[in-house]
């Protein structure tokens, strides 16, 4: 199929294409193969519980986690985490110096 697109329409476009695939499906169309049934396996019940129980841990985990990082957990007070009032000590080479040199 050599034909140029740069002059041909919408509707023509449709029309070449329609073609082309039409000329590439078999006809007759072969019939479909039945396949036999698959047997159905019951699923059991503690696998189910098992895969319940994962979810229910993996949902805790992540709601704990956002608690504890969002301070509600560690601030039980109400009052913001200032930094001050800790028993953390600075590094000498990170203390700013005042204006004396001390």
């Amino acid at each position: 199929m050599n034909t140029s697109l740069s002059n041909v329409g919408d509707q023509q476009i449709d029309g070449l294409l329609s073609q082309f695939y039409k000329a590439q499906v078999p006809t007759p169309f072969p019939p479909a193969r039945s396949n036999a049934p698959m047997p159905v396996r019951p699923i059991s019940r503690s696998r189910t519980v098992g895969s319940k129980l994962s979810l229910a841990a993996s949902v805790a985990l992540l709601v704990g986690g956002c608690w504890y990082l969002s301070g509600v957990v560690t601030q039980p007070t109400g009052k913001a985490n200032t930094g001050t009032g800790g028993s953390a000590k600075v590094p000498e080479l990170l203390k700013v110096k005042d204006a004396k040199g001390r």
